[in-house]
């Protein structure tokens, strides 16, 4: 047995010792001796009805058919009930407990069993439990709270589309989680002649990630404020889970500056000898640079580059075709397919009714004319703003980002 295994049974759930477990049932899941067991205080229970101010754990031992019933009941509350129903009696659920496993395994079934269970809203209790605690390895699951939480077949989703807590109540046998986190975008820059798109918020996914059962502040990083006089956008905010920090997307340039470093860079401003350079992608790893900008090749067409994505370069600017923001990257944590962290597009400032840009997949802005505002990057994809229009019009506001947390817990 590994050691995630051997912690899990030590100070998570049970306190086999204290239940009085013999010692040929310890060493079958790894141990040698009823030393090694970390006694936990368990409450005893013979009704079914568990008041939940009193404890979080209990033993229950049923001596005739009984109802699973919960009361004062607060929502977060969460904990562990060791079923011993050795006599095969009768157990049902009261009205308030949704069981995860209620169509695959019957508490009724003579045995022990050991019940997990956690209140979202201080009235419904969910319940996952174990088909046999011989089997404990296999069935002992996480269980956790905050955000937004889905299921996706046998995994648990939680969202974080601004900033809060994810608390482990339960760790599992299995104590890793899949995660996503992507910064702030940041927002396009204001300037006479074009404003660089904002360069999309910082992406970062990866799955195997260890947890312990804690709480873990998350941070979800605001898109950088719109520039709404003449000068360079703002970059984006971070957005923080555990010890992983997406970094916000780089700013848009000003006429004649550069784009601003961060998850990815924002795209440079128009007008510059030599062209303004598209900001780089700092720390590397989440994201790409973005587009320079470019300088006069018609008289009174000018054109700034567009934001990098998570997925590709910004593009640059070129006489009166401003650069598209750079592509996002697809991912499905969620159980769909959804693009995050595009580039906003950059603006320009034809003489003519020239092309607005795009800003990349996965929430960039697009760029514009002169004389229009920039778009906004979208909220809780990290997109980057596009860059407002020639004669110093207001750039579009970076996206926020989001997190997003999955595990098995069936």
């Amino acid at each position: 047995m590994d050691k995630s295994k051997r912690d899990f049974l030590k100070k998570g759930l049970l306190g086999l010792g204290a239940l009085g477990l013999s010692i040929p049932f310890v060493k079958a899941v790894g141990f040698h001796s009823a030393n090694e067991i970390l006694p936990s205080a368990f409450t005893s229970n013979t009704t079914g009805t568990f008041d939940i101010s009193l404890s979080p754990s209990f033993t229950w031992t049923p001596g005739a058919p009984q109802t699973l019933q919960f009361s004062n009941e607060t929502a977060g509350s969460s904990g562990t009930i060791y079923l011993d129903n050795s006599g095969g009696h009768a157990i049902t659920m009261g009205s308030e407990v949704v069981s995860e496993f209620s169509s695959e395994i019957t508490l009724s079934v003579a045995g022990k069993y050991l019940i997990n269970y956690i209140c979202h809203d201080g009235t419904t209790v969910s319940i996952s439990y174990t088909d046999s605690l011989i089997d404990v390895d296999t069935y002992a699951f996480t269980l956790a709270v905050g955000g937004t939480v889905n299921t996706d077949g046998d995994y648990r989703v939680h969202t974080f589309n601004s900033s809060g807590t994810f608390t482990v109540n339960t760790l599992g046998v299995d104590d890793t989680i899949e995660y996503l986190v992507v910064a702030g975008g940041g927002s396009g820059g204001n300037n006479l002649g074009g404003g660089g798109g904002g360069g999309a918020g910082g992406y970062k996914a990866a799955t195997g990630h260890t947890i312990t059962a804690t709480s873990y502040p998350v941070t979800v990083g605001a898109g950088g404020a719109a520039a709404t006089s003449n000068g360079n956008g703002n970059n984006g905010a971070d957005s923080i889970f555990d010890s992983v920090t997406a970094t916000g997307g780089g700013y848009g340039g000003d006429q004649a500056v550069n784009g601003g470093a961060g998850g990815s860079g924002g795209g440079g401003g128009s007008v510059k000898n030599p062209v303004a350079i598209g900001g780089t992608a700092t720390p590397s790893g989440q994201g790409n640079n973005g587009g320079n900008g470019s300088l006069v090749v018609t008289s009174g067409h000018q054109s700034a580059g567009g934001g990098g994505g998570a997925g590709a370069v910004g593009q640059a600017g070129f006489d009166d075709n401003p650069g598209n923001g750079g592509n996002g990257t697809a991912n499905s944590i969620t159980g769909s397919s959804v693009t995050y962290a595009g580039g906003g597009g950059g603006s320009q400032n034809s003489l003519s009714t020239g092309p607005d840009s795009m800003g990349g997949t996965g929430g960039g802005g697009n760029g514009v004319t002169r004389g229009n505002p920039g778009n906004d990057g979208t909220d809780n994809l990290g997109g980057g703003g596009g860059g407002g229009g020639g004669g110093a019009n207001p750039s579009g506001a970076g996206g926020t980002g989001v997190v997003i947390i999955r595990y098995k817990y069936k």
